[in-house]
């Protein structure tokens, strides 16, 4: 009799295992920063551990378990970031999977905003989502009060703004100059003669004058014939080499 009433107490549903129906029944999750003060311009770590219960697990980061952090706010947030080591590759209907049984915390680093004002702050990862299992069924889990974590942001001013690049003096394209002519080039081909001086050029000049009369005197070159036309202006071509330029 004893027997039997010991069995009835079992099976009944009040003390039969209770069935999982959220994800605070599967998983905790615990939302840290470190340090917990900082200043505007400080780096800080965001920690987020899941830490599955007994006969329970949960995933890497990807399409199970997806991280959305904030890049505007009291704390701009870096987008890279390492899932934590420990995760165990099991084998099951749709393959090979990688699941956490064990507590696993995800770091992510940001940066005080310059712009963030001093007091408590409270910092959500809004838009994450966490998925934890059981033998029987997966939770979800996006409700940002839980994925927050509170920061103080202490009195202090920013970091000092980066320095301007020191300004450079414009300058003045250089000016296109053209080419000058060239003085040798435009007398080519041309000889030039030493100018003769007042003296030597009047000598020369006698010279000349007494051989074209003692030639007209002899008579013996008319002008009028070919041999004649040919010796006057030999005479001419003389004179102009002697005479100066």
């Amino acid at each position: 009799m004893r027997s039997l009433l010991l069995l009835l107490i079992l099976t009944t549903p009040a003390f039969a295992e209770k069935k999982a129906t959220t994800f605070a029944d599967v998983a905790d999750v615990i939302a840290t920063f470190e340090p917990a003060r900082a200043k505007p311009g400080d780096t800080v770590i965001f920690k987020l551990t899941v830490a599955p219960k007994p006969n329970c697990y949960t995933y890497p980061s990807g399409e199970k378990n997806k991280f959305k952090l904030p890049t505007t706010g009291d704390v701009v947030f870096q987008k890279a970031f390492r899932d934590p080591p420990g995760a165990e590759t099991v084998f099951g209907s749709e393959g090979a999977e990688e699941h956490y049984t064990t507590p696993a915390t995800w770091q992510f680093t940001g940066t005080v905003a310059a712009t963030a004002t001093a007091g408590k702050k409270k910092v959500a990862l809004a838009g994450t989502r966490l998925q934890a299992c059981d033998p029987q069924g997966c939770f979800y889990l996006t409700d940002a009060d839980v994925l927050s974590a509170e920061l103080e942001i202490l009195p202090g001013a920013g970091p000092p703004p980066m320095p301007a690049p020191p300004s450079v003096p414009e300058v003045a394209p250089p000016r296109s100059v053209p080419p000058q002519p060239d003085a040798t080039a435009a007398h080519k081909g041309v000889i030039k003669k030493d100018a003769l001086a007042t003296a030597q050029y009047k000598l020369s000049l006698d010279a000349v004058a007494a051989n074209i009369e003692k030639d007209a005197g002899i008579g013996l070159l008319p002008t009028t014939n070919l041999f004649g036309f040919l010796v006057t202006a030999a005479v001419w071509g003389w004179i102009s080499l002697v005479t100066p330029c």
